[in-house]
């Protein structure tokens, strides 16, 4: 099941109306709109921080996987776990290290406006996967011009590498120039229009999924 990335655009004085009946976004903003579950993919190639956090989640669920493949050993002694460090225990000193790594990086701004990731948020709307965000103002000046700024999409990323870390929604060997063209690159142009659009017109933009 996708979880899709969904757009609002209003204008403020209507804000409190559609805090209080949300399901009105969708066909009374000025403009509504939705990229699927574009935003994963879309991500992934225009964000550093992104891609860092998908190979961290990776390592994760793999570490995971092969807990729950091992075969159960005999439990160690508590002398026994004094002196002798077990695998699963280097695993967490692992995960622990490249967590420290994940922390370095900051969500760009384009990824912020992207996936909702801004910090004026609004438990009012939301449609079961979270709070809704909203930008405005500084925020989404900032926003509106990093997608003009961007040049992240102007060739294709490596097909072979998303494979291979299974980025969002696969088959990038056999289909990743349909996918890339029709898919990714326009939802990223539906997007950056759309927030050009709010702010050029001095509105709101309320982000959820749905």
């Amino acid at each position: 099941m996708s979880i899709i990335a969904n757009y609002a655009r209003i204008n403020e004085p209507e804000l409190e109306k559609f805090t209080s009946e949300p399901e009105k976004l969708f066909s009374e903003s000025a403009e509504y709109i939705d990229i699927d579950r574009s935003w994963d993919p879309m991500g992934w190639i225009l964000s550093e921080c992104k891609r860092a956090e998908h190979a961290y989640n990776q390592l994760v669920m793999q570490s995971m996987m092969n807990e729950r493949h091992q075969e159960k050993s005999k439990k160690p002694s508590f002398i026994q776990r004094l002196f002798k460090k077990y695998p699963e225990e280097e695993n967490i000193d692992f995960l622990k290290q490249e967590q420290k790594k994940l922390d370095q990086f900051e969500a760009e701004i384009i990824l912020v406006g992207i996936e909702g990731r801004g910090e004026n948020k609004e438990p009012r709307i939301d449609f079961g996967y979270g709070e809704s965000c909203i930008f405005k103002d500084e925020e989404l000046a900032s926003i509106s011009a990093s997608f003009n700024e961007s040049t992240g999409l102007e060739s294709k990323p490596d097909f072979e590498k998303m494979d291979s870390e299974d980025v969002f929604p696969s088959h990038w060997r056999e289909e990743g120039d349909d996918l890339f063209k029709n898919y990714i690159v326009a939802n990223y142009n539906k997007l950056k229009h759309f927030y050009n659009k709010a702010h050029s017109e001095n509105q709101i933009v309320i982000m959820w999924y749905s």
